[in-house]
Parts: structure tokens; C-alpha cells; sequence
């Protein structure tokens, strides 16, 4: 296990690529002036990798992008990704062809000017989210999950708060599956690349 003790984008990208599968924060990761070349955002291209945030939180200070994650078999556990920015689709972090698990994580005040003001998830992906909290995330469309083609699952998750030109908090195409169990709110504004209601249930082809 790597411990992470330094808390700027630069040091926690060379963590991610030391070779290490198990990554423990000991402090809050914070971008700083000299992070500059993180701006879009730390590419995670490594596969089964852990990081347990142990309560901390990943701090874009609205400037930045947090993760582009094309690496599989991802897990995050207690971590609070907050403040981030983008002008592209996800606001904190953009995922294609991953699979990545979320647990006890926050989403928090992150900002996009297009699609996903938390996340974007590209085509091939597979995702779980389980007692994880979305909260006073922006975007043009898809306040907090922006999917192509993609399967995902939310258990025990809340959203609030949420904000988008569209009121949509999760936008996706028919192609995709989406999977809420004992979430808050029951009835969440899911757009199928238009405005539908979704309650507990799946979401899909046959939806």
C-alpha cells in the first residue's frame, strides 16, 4: 500500500504511476498553481488499482478536471471529488471503456459547460455506485451522470441539488442500462436523450 502524504495533483499522478495497486490518502489532494499540466485532469490508464480516500477529499479549487480513467477493474472508496471543472462533457471525471466501483463516495460542486456535471461515461464501460452522494453538481444537460453505451448500477445513492439547463440528473442512450436500487430521490429525472421518469428499476433496450 502506498500512502499518500503530499496532497497536489503532481504527486498523487506519480502515486497512480509507481506501480503501486493500493493507494491510501493520508491528506486532502489539492490542486495547486504548479499543477498546471493536470488541468484536463489525471489520466488513470492502470488497471486494478485501489484507493481508499479514507474520508478525504480530491479539491479541483473550479479549476480543473480530476480523473480521465481508461483503466479496468478501478475501485474508490471514500472519496469526496469536489470542485472540479471542465468545458468538456464530465465535470470531475470522464470514464471510456473502464469498469470502475464507487463506494461511500461524494460528488460535490462539480461544474461542466456541456454534459455530466459530476461524471461522462463513454461506450463500453461498466459501473457501481453504491452509497455514494451526488450533490450541487452543474451542466448544460445530465446535472450529475452523462452515459453512452454503458451499463450502470446505483445502489443506496442520493442525488441533490443537482442542476442542469434540462433538469435531467442522469442522460443516456437507449443502448445503455441503468440499474437504481433503495436510491433518494425514488423518482429521478433520467433523459433518454430527451426527458423521461425513472423510478426504482431498470433502464435500457427493453425500458
Amino acid at each position: 500500500i502506498i500512502i499518500i502524504k503530499r496532497n497536489t495533483f503532481s504527486h498523487f499522478n506519480m502515486m497512480i504511476h509507481s506501480g503501486a495497486k493500493r493507494i491510501a490518502l493520508k491528506s486532502d489532494i489539492v490542486f495547486d498553481d504548479e499543477d498546471d499540466d493536470f488541468l484536463r485532469g489525471i489520466s488513470l490508464d492502470v488497471d486494478d488499482m485501489y484507493i481508499d480516500g479514507c474520508g478525504h477529499c480530491i479539491d479541483a479549487k473550479n479549476k480543473a478536471h480530476i480523473f480521465n480513467i481508461t483503466g479496468r477493474n478501478i475501485v474508490f472508496e471514500d472519496i469526496v471529488f469536489k470542485n472540479a471543472y471542465s468545458k468538456e462533457n464530465g465535470g470531475a471525471i470522464s470514464i471510456y471503456s473502464s469498469s470502475c466501483s464507487f463506494e461511500n463516495c461524494k460528488f460535490a460542486n462539480n461544474k461542466t459547460l456541456n454534459y455530466g456535471g459530476a461524471i461522462s461515461v463513454g461506450s463500453g464501460s461498466d459501473l457501481k455506485f453504491e452509497n455514494c452522494m451526488f450533490e450541487s453538481n452543474i451542466a448544460k444537460r445530465a446535472s450529475a451522470v452523462y452515459n453512452v453505451n454503458s451499463d450502470l448500477k446505483f445502489s443506496n445513492c442520493k442525488f441533490s441539488n443537482n442542476e442542469s439547463d434540462s433538469d435531467e440528473v442522469i442522460l443516456s442512450n437507449s443502448l445503455s442500462d441503468i440499474t437504481l436500487e433503495n436510491c433518494i430521490p425514488k423518482t429521478i429525472n433520467i433523459g433518454e436523450y430527451g426527458s423521461n421518469e425513472l423510478s426504482d428499476g431498470r433502464f435500457g433496450e427493453d425500458g
